[in-house]
């Protein structure tokens, strides 16, 4: 709704911060689709951010699926670690679309 707004009012941002969860680990599906992030895409003038809960090793499905989902809209995504969960599986990320001393680029996955 939001994203759709500000395209008809042609409004840009220079900074976005995408940090939507439902739940622990859950990150709502409709937030994290080709057509969202285009949308995301086109009001931002600058720097997107998201916030993300995601595997430590980068192996599962979802880390597969949605770095293909990101690269397929934005030229470049770059992560970086910001800190350890309390568990031995997932970490907490952020991703950007502008590279940033310490990101590590993301490659399409197979």
């Amino acid at each position: 709704y939001f994203i759709n707004k500000m395209k008809e009012k042609g409004e840009t941002y220079d900074f976005i911060l995408l940090d939507a969860y439902s739940g622990t680990l859950s990150v709502p599906s409709e937030l994290l689709t080709q057509e969202f992030f285009q949308g995301v895409r086109e009001i931002s003038s600058g720097t997107i951010a998201m916030n993300l809960i995601l595997d430590s090793a980068g192996q599962s499905n979802f880390y597969r699926k949605l770095s293909n989902t990101l690269n397929a809209s934005f030229d470049n995504i770059y992560l970086s670690k910001v800190n350890r969960q309390n568990n031995n599986h997932f970490d907490n990320f952020v991703v950007l679309n502008r590279w940033i001393e310490g990101y590590t680029h993301v490659q399409t996955t197979e």
